[in-house]
Parts: structure tokens; sequence; C-alpha cells
């Protein structure tokens, strides 16, 4: 079963209170946006509104430390662990994650551990 955050906002536009005191619900999605380093990790917790994308939340973070130093354009994003395109839509409570670029291949670099430690 998902959850979302519900909130409730008074429309104050002239032309959008039809009749007046009209309420608008705004569904908003609870979502996260994950980064690690070697030595540190970061999770920003964002809500955003229903229909966001990966891209949305990313444009969201782009500004903060240390999302403003990346190219985030460049990285690969997933949501829990699989590759996703920017274009995908989000559900509540998911989490983006930035992937870094590998340096090694991670079976080349156990077999080097492996020959070594013989």
């Amino acid at each position: 079963m998902r959850f979302v955050s519900v909130r409730l906002s008074l429309m104050t536009s002239a032309e959008s209170m039809d009749p007046p005191d009209r309420l608008a619900l705004q569904v908003l999605l609870d979502v996260e946006v994950a980064y690690a380093e070697p030595a540190q990790q970061w999770v920003v917790p964002l809500s955003l509104p229903e229909g966001a994308t990966v891209a949305d939340a990313l444009a969201e973070v782009a500004q903060r430390e240390p999302f403003s130093r990346l190219e985030l354009s460049q990285m690969a994003v997933g949501v829990f662990g699989e590759v996703v395109a920017p274009s995908q839509v989000l559900q509540a409570f998911d989490r983006v994650e930035l992937y870094r670029p590998l340096h090694q291949d991670p079976k080349a670099a156990r077999r080097l551990r492996a020959e070594q430690n013989r």
C-alpha cells in the first residue's frame, strides 16, 4: 500500500476563486534524492507535485551541495537501484539515486585482489 502527502492550499487569485473561498487540493509526493561518495552520503527529502519526474527532482536539488558541483545531466540515475530515464514519473516514497562512474570494472578489481592475496 502506498501513501501520499496531501496538502490543502487556499487559492488566492481572483480568477481562480469561483466560488469564493474555494479550496484547491494539491497532491504532493514525498521522495528522496541520494548521492554517495566513498566517505560520505547525502539524502535530501523532497515534496514534489504528483506527476513529477526524475528530472524534476534533480532540478530541485541542483543548487544544493554537493549536487551543485556535479554534472547531473551526465550522471546515470536510478530509482531503488534500477537505472531509469530522467523522464521517469516518480511515485510516492521513491528514492532517486545518482550513480558515480566506475573507475574499474568490479569483476576485474575482484580478480586482481584475489591474485594479490594468493
